[in-house]
């Protein structure tokens, strides 16, 4: 098992805190995620080291990156919001996750994709592109 290490998450376009601390920890493999429930306790997450395949109306693709971290949608600041774009919000019982970022910070950058669907595991998936992280120990 490797080292956990706090890091707080902020927007790349404004600098704004968008996360409570949270505890990352470096994994091959993600821990299984079942539907209908948090994927990870509010303040950790786990970040890949592998491009993860990923479901779009049946077609199978990886990521476009590694080093891709998921968490707690518990765990973001209370002024992260939903997108105002609707068709990325799609789901049966909540924002499925497969449509594109669906959370943008106060400054309206869309900061990563929340999954909280009755199919999915209810989890954040951090856009490495329009964030970065500070690390607090």
């Amino acid at each position: 098992m490797s080292k956990r290490v706090t890091h707080i998450l902020h927007c790349a376009v404004c600098d704004a805190v968008v996360s409570e601390p949270v505890s990352l920890e470096v994994e091959d493999d993600l821990p299984f995620r079942r539907p209908l429930k948090p994927a990870f306790p509010k303040g950790e997450g786990w970040v890949t080291m592998e491009p993860i395949p990923q479901s779009k109306w049946n077609e199978c693709r990886d990521l476009l990156y590694t080093n891709y971290v998921f968490m707690s949608t518990e765990s973001l600041a209370e002024d992260v919001a939903d997108t105002p774009f609707k068709d990325r919000v799609r789901g049966c019982c909540g924002p499925s996750g497969i449509d594109g970022p669906n959370k943008v910070c106060k400054c309206g950058n869309h900061i990563g994709t929340e999954s909280r669907d009755c199919w999915t595991a209810w989890e954040f998936k951090v856009d490495p592109t329009a964030t970065y992280w500070e690390v607090l120990q």
